[in-house]
């Protein structure tokens, strides 16, 4: 096996691959721990961008506001704790 950065299943997070001699369960943790950090940060920019978006947008093209600060914090406190 060589070592090096591998892809992770396509997603664009790559991770380091462990010796083939040393595959112990410290480093299967390791390997769970930074699998699920991927996994947050891609569910992160997913929910978050797109609520971004719809705030932004109205203010670049000068159209009436779609969502207010308030329905921005409202879909926070509900989205979030899900993720």
């Amino acid at each position: 096996m060589r070592r090096g950065l591998v892809a992770q299943r396509g997603r664009g997070c790559a991770r380091r691959q462990p010796p083939a001699r040393s595959a112990g369960p410290i480093r299967v943790a390791m390997s769970s721990v930074i699998s699920g950090c991927c996994r947050v940060k891609a569910g992160s920019l997913r929910i978050n961008v797109p609520i971004a978006g719809m705030a932004m947008l109205p203010v670049l093209f000068g159209w009436p506001a779609l969502l207010y600060p308030m329905h921005i914090a409202l879909l926070e406190l509900i989205i979030d704790p899900a993720c």
